[in-house]
């Protein structure tokens, strides 16, 4: 396509376009609340699963087999020194 043809095309274009529907303001307004609906939900996973890691931590610790406190055993103290 050479420039006679391209210029062709632009006047025979319509006129004015119309008017957007929407404007900057919308659109950052809308990016904004998108982000921090974005920055929410990460912060809420993250609380999820450090808890969850942290549940399954003391879980691990506290319930495991040989710890002295869930086998049931009674311990008898430590002999005080005379």
């Amino acid at each position: 396509m050479d420039e006679r043809e391209l210029e062709t095309l632009f006047r025979a274009a319509p006129g004015e376009p119309p008017a957007p529907g929407f404007t900057l303001e919308d659109v950052t307004r809308v990016s904004a609340r998108t982000s921090a609906r974005h920055r929410t939900r990460l912060w809420i996973a993250t609380a999820c699963v450090i808890a969850v890691a942290g549940s399954g931590g003391l879980a691990a610790v506290y319930l495991r087999p040989g710890s002295g406190a869930s086998d049931g055993q009674p311990v008898a103290a430590p002999a005080r020194p005379h």
